[in-house]
């Protein structure tokens, strides 16, 4: 399916919206050409190195980014397949706006040049790993614009989320319940911190119910999730043949439940289509394959990234006598964006947002 993206209702970047009340930056993003250069994604950092506004040029290339006080910050600019830019230091005045023209490098990244070995050895920190480093690269940028999308709330979706059962061999045995769902874009699983999840696992029990939580882009960004898996580049075969993908798992010696799995990329683009994951650690693993999920992402004309497609499938199990856990079939649950608009009807309460565990 094609991502229908409706009419835009107000301006992409959010933040030219109102008045300039504090200090800011009013910046134009363009080419080593002098061409405008729309959906860059412009970060402000400021001293230290930290995010203090962020956002994506509009069409003419424009953007506003506004610091919360006076002070030294610097701009950097992302584009998906094209190397990054950074500013020098720019003093941002106490009331004031600050003009600046910010210049991209036009020539793509070359992802087909990545020499991809089948017994790779898993780095630690993809950024580390001189093959890995450029698929990552391309990855975070997707996955931090698909983040700040998903927080901003700026874009109105209309899904369907659905939920099924399957027998042990993967067959429907109970009807599809589906329901339709319209409101602000957000992340569809309800996970946990990613300090929580590095610590505690990506399984809980409660009682005899078991909750599986999924790594969502916040997760897959964090400190916790990159000093706890290793990464590793493959060439896609089959269903992802002509992709590459940035392979993860577990470090040795994790014990908790985790996930391991791809983040696919195509070479061509640069673009993040999927990301594949299975759980690892799972009580009875061996008997529990295909375990995990599937969450495809989509890139809109303005530069934003979405959720397009998720799916989750976790076991359901009973017990024998004994205690012993057995697997008697799957439960499935997962979800589809079919539209999208930038601007929609009041934002939902968050119990009527899009979630899964």
């Amino acid at each position: 399916m094609t991502l229908r993206l409706l009419p835009l209702a107000v301006p992409v970047l959010v933040a030219l919206a109102g008045p300039l009340r504090a200090q800011a930056v009013r910046g134009e993003v363009v080419d080593d050409a002098a061409r405008p250069v729309a959906a860059a994604f412009v970060i402000l950092l400021d001293a230290s190195g930290r995010s203090v506004a962020r956002g994506l040029s509009d069409g003419a290339g424009v953007f506003v980014l506004r610091a919360g006080e006076a002070g030294t910050y610097t701009l950097r600019a992302e584009r998906i397949g094209f190397a990054s830019a950074v500013s020098p230091p720019l003093r941002l005045e106490e009331g004031a706006v600050l003009p600046y023209r910010m210049m991209v490098s036009g020539r793509p990244v070359a992802l087909d040049a990545i020499v991809v070995g089948g017994a790779a050895r898993c780095a630690v920190r993809a950024r580390d790993d001189a093959a890995a480093a450029p698929l990552w690269e391309e990855a975070r940028k997707a996955l931090a614009v698909s983040a700040w999308t998903e927080r901003a709330e700026s874009l109105h979706v209309v899904a369907t989320q659905f939920a099924r059962s399957l027998d042990r061999s993967g067959k429907e045995v109970v009807p599809q319940e589906s329901r339709s769902y319209e409101g602000p874009t957000l992340n569809p699983f309800v996970t946990l911190e990613p300090e929580e999840l590095a610590s505690a696992g990506y399984r809980r029990t409660e009682g005899e119910e078991a909750w599986y939580y999924a790594p969502d882009a916040g997760v897959l960004l964090s400190d916790a999730f990159l000093d706890t898996h290793c990464f590793r580049t493959v060439r896609g075969r089959a269903g992802t043949r002509g992709l590459l993908g940035l392979a993860f798992e577990p470090v040795q010696g994790r014990r908790v439940t985790d996930v391991a799995g791809t983040l696919w990329i195509d070479p061509r683009t640069a673009e993040l289509r999927h990301l594949d994951f299975l759980y690892r650690n799972l009580p009875r693993e061996d008997d529990w394959r295909g375990v995990g999920g599937r969450v495809e992402f989509s890139r809109l004309p303005t530069g934003a990234w979405i959720v397009e497609r998720w799916r989750l499938r976790m076991p359901a199990v009973g017990r024998r006598r004994g205690g012993r856990l057995v697997l008697q079939g799957y439960r499935e649950v997962g979800g589809e964006v079919h539209s999208v608009s930038q601007r929609g009807p009041a934002a939902d309460s968050a119990a009527a947002r899009p979630g899964v565990r």
